[in-house]
């Protein structure tokens, strides 16, 4: 792995909605202008347009579990697979259907019961893009801003996360309603933040 592919880890604590039926998983993998948990001694924040359409369209994005590609759960591969995945105001947003195997319906069951409310991301940043983060210290300690995110590897439902906020559920078709008054009014928070 080159020094521009070099992997980084992130986790976000999830909000989670389950339905009694339905395979479909969704949420957020990565949320935009939040900041992370303390990481090892600085906070991060992934900002706007750090991920663009493009990446997207050309990344092999795995959805598993811990970041354990040996626990697939979808796929999205150059735009096509059973891993959709799409950019919206407020981060990237990632649904599928659970597969119809032991590790599928695992992953529903801790879903629905809580066991697991949390997303990763595996990114990398182009090194050689001095205008991709930037580092500085503030009273509260050192912090990180990410402006350009050149490689996305995978999606993962994990135990812990660094970043406290975005969603993922496991929903039937009678959760279709609920979820788009959500969206709607998440939608208006953010429209709220932007405004401040």
């Amino acid at each position: 792995m080159s020094k521009q592919e070099k992997r980084e880890f992130r986790s976000v604590k999830t909000e989670l909605r389950a339905a009694s039926e339905g395979r479909r998983v969704e949420g957020y993998a990565v949320r935009f202008e939040e900041w992370s948990r303390d990481l090892g001694g600085f906070k991060e924040i992934i900002h706007a347009g750090a991920i663009s359409q493009d990446l997207i369209d050309k990344s092999d994005v795995v959805m598993c579990i811990n970041h354990d590609e040996n626990k697939m759960l979808a796929r999205h591969k150059e735009g096509k697979g059973t891993l959709e995945l799409e950019l919206k105001a407020a981060g990237l947003y990632f649904s599928f259907d659970a597969p119809e195997t032991e590790l599928g319906n695992q992953l529903l069951h801790d879903v629905r019961s809580g066991n697991l409310d949390e997303c990763s991301f595996a990114f990398s940043l182009d090194w050689d893009d001095d205008n991709a983060d930037y580092w500085h210290r503030e009273d509260d300690g050192l912090k990180r801003e990410v402006f350009t995110i050149a490689g996305l590897y995978d999606c993962s439902i994990v135990t812990h996360a660094a970043y406290p906020t975005t969603s993922v559920s496991a929903r039937g078709e009678q959760m279709v309603a609920k979820d788009e008054e959500v969206e709607a009014a998440m939608d208006a928070i953010d429209k709220e933040i932007d405004n401040l």
